[in-house]
């Protein structure tokens, strides 16, 4: 099941809809504006008990306005992650974020991730 949504519902929505399924394997979230926020909310949940019952195998955050904190949340969602192979960060600057956290290397996570 992919969670899709072309409206903003904010994180806590986002979550309380996932809640209510079985499985998510896809979070098709471009052009919600989560920001930092938002993020911090939904990675913080994905990496809590309840959370990662759900198997993420791909997400798009593509233009929703994430900077340094929100994706350091997903940085930190990574760690430990099996499921995630492909995450799309369409729109998202990343030059502060690579300028301030250059010691992140996210391929080899995802690398492991797509061997499994």
């Amino acid at each position: 099941m992919s969670v899709a949504h072309s409206f903003n519902p904010g994180a806590q929505d986002l979550i309380s809809i996932m809640k209510t399924r079985r499985s998510v394997s896809k979070l098709i979230l471009g052009h919600n504006s989560l920001g930092d926020a938002g993020c911090g909310e939904l990675f913080q949940f994905l990496a809590s008990d309840s959370g990662k019952k759900y198997k993420v195998s791909e997400i798009i955050l593509g233009a929703n306005d994430i900077r340094n904190e929100g994706l350091e949340a997903l940085v930190n969602y990574l760690t430990g992650n099996r499921y995630l192979r492909a995450v799309y960060l369409q729109n998202v600057s990343l030059i502060a974020f690579i300028r301030n956290c250059a010691y992140v290397d996210i391929a080899p996570i995802i690398e492991q991730n797509i061997s499994q």
